[in-house]
């Protein structure tokens, strides 16, 4: 296949989701083991949240209407607390001791705080009300048995593992995780702890891969380093095969030299090719396609331009195989510049850029003074890339600009 243009980023973007088919299977999985992972199925409420009203504060329950002429003592007739319900009727001039969370007795509608009271054995003084004020909340305020809150698609963070637990979910339906199989390629690459000779370096792009895989919902399959021959490529393509892996992403040998094997070597295999080369910076010698059932990312080998194009392109990818929503969608926000920028070309430009706050608390991107796509020292200084248009015209600092924050992928 020859590709007459280089594809934008959302041109790529959008045959990438396109391209991935049909989603991962499902499993069922206690609720503990769901951190990260994506929904198959609706979750609905088992039960309505709070079940009860319950105080809102430490205090005493009673009847507002005996509230008129204060101060009043009443008689404390028992307590309600957390787990532990008072369940008796409350007359006039009584009063139940209540704690935060606990029920309110049935025939009370208010709960007067603590420091608003005098306690003296077994009665209290209340000495002032605040009638806008009654610190109880209704019963299903939060959400009622049978509401769907946590639908298909969506990923349990922290926040809605909480929420699933509060819901009464045990065991959830999510999807599998994608078996990702990861490769770096190159006769220079040699991996950390091993002799390394002056013309080679160490292997570091599984490293930064793997996390990202991983962080992505993926399952993250180590391949090791093929060197520059059709013979060792071809044993590792075979190695992913066996493992029945649903995308296997490579590192180097994707550009047009004489050692770059990649492409052909898979075109051997029988790989159909989506497209090769993104308007992108770095990153412009990105590979897609697929395999039989295999999806194919062939990213550059510069560090940077593997971690930036992994990130932009092979996320999106592992997000579609597990059915979320967003798939397609880059988590662009908006901030300000630290430093003037000049007009850019016709690619889309991501700069590594440190994220801070001036003087009136507007959160600024300063783009690091060294972008060259093999400083890993720089990339690690960095947690913001500045996304830039193609053609954008220059801007000073001070202006808008839109950033994807790295947290996200680490």
């Amino acid at each position: 296949m020859k590709q007459k243009a280089l594809l934008s980023v959302d041109q790529a973007l959008a045959r990438i989701v396109s391209g991935v088919g049909s989603v991962v299977g499902e499993e069922r999985l206690a609720l503990a083991e769901c951190f990260n992972r994506v929904l198959a199925q609706d979750i609905s409420a088992l039960r309505t949240q709070p079940p009860f009203r319950a105080s809102a504060m430490d205090g005493y329950a009673v009847r507002s209407r005996d509230l008129n002429d204060l101060p009043r003592t009443f008689k404390v007739i028992g307590e309600s607390a957390a787990g532990r319900s008072y369940d008796g009727s409350i007359a006039t001039g009584e009063a139940v001791r209540i704690f935060t969370g606990a029920p309110v007795p049935d025939d009370a509608d208010t709960v007067v705080i603590q420091e608003d009271t005098t306690a003296l054995g077994d009665t209290v003084s209340i000495d002032r009300f605040f009638p806008d004020k009654r610190h109880i909340r209704d019963a299903g305020i939060d959400f009622s048995e049978g509401q769907t809150l946590l639908s298909s698609g969506m990923q349990l963070d922290a926040r809605r593992l909480a929420l699933a637990a509060a819901m009464g979910a045990d065991i959830v339906t999510v999807r599998r995780k994608p078996r990702v199989a990861i490769l770096a390629t190159g006769d220079e690459l040699v991996q950390p702890g091993s002799p390394c000779r002056p013309d080679q370096i160490f292997s570091s792009n599984t490293y930064s891969l793997k996390g990202i895989v991983e962080n992505a919902g993926g399952e993250a399959i180590d391949l090791g380093v093929a060197g520059d021959s059709y013979e060792a490529l071809a044993e590792a393509f075979a190695k992913a095969r066996a493992l029945k892996v649903d995308m296997l992403i490579t590192m180097g040998g994707v550009s047009v030299g004489d050692h770059d094997l990649v492409q052909p070597a898979l075109i051997r295999e029988g790989m159909t090719l989506d497209f090769w080369k993104v308007a992108v910076r770095p990153g412009k010698p990105l590979m897609f396609g697929r395999l039989e059932d295999m999806l194919l990312f062939g990213l550059p080998g510069n560090p940077v331009s593997a971690f930036i194009t992994g990130i932009l392109f092979a996320v999106p990818a592992i997000r579609a195989l597990l059915g979320a929503r967003d798939a397609g969608q880059l988590p662009l926000e908006t901030c300000r510049l630290g430093a003037d920028l000049d007009a850019n070309g016709d690619r889309q430009d991501n700069l590594r850029a440190v994220l801070g706050l001036d003087a009136e608390g507007h959160l600024i991107a300063t783009p690091l003074a060294m972008q060259d796509s093999s400083l890993l020292s720089a990339l690690a200084l960095s947690n913001a890339l500045i996304v830039r248009k193609p053609h954008a015209i220059a801007a000073k600092a001070g202006e808008p600009c839109d950033i994807i924050r790295l947290s996200r992928y680490l």
